[in-house]
């Protein structure tokens, strides 16, 4: 792979530590390491933000469905919830 394109950030002392240390255990350079975090990284998050439907299906498992069968349940909320108050206190 050719590269060409420089990229700095500032990370702590211990965090440049840990990857130094992850790179020399494992035998490669410190930006051969970097590549490879990034490409999983990459990899693992490719779809984040744009399947709607992969995001709704985990938000549904999350948080389970909230279902009446009745179409304008939310527009007429504020009216369910008046008379079940006042049936309850009649």
């Amino acid at each position: 792979m050719n590269k060409s394109a420089v990229y700095s950030w500032r990370v702590s002392p211990v965090m440049k530590s840990a990857l130094e240390e992850r790179a020399r255990s494992s035998g490669q350079s410190l930006g051969a390491l970097l590549d490879t975090i990034a490409e999983e990284w990459l990899r693992a998050n490719a779809n984040d933000g744009f399947d709607q439907a992969e995001l709704q299906k985990r938000v549904m498992r999350m948080l389970g469905a909230l279902r009446s069968g009745q179409r304008n349940k939310s527009e007429r909320a504020r009216d369910l919830v008046r008379d079940r108050i006042r049936r309850k206190h009649a």
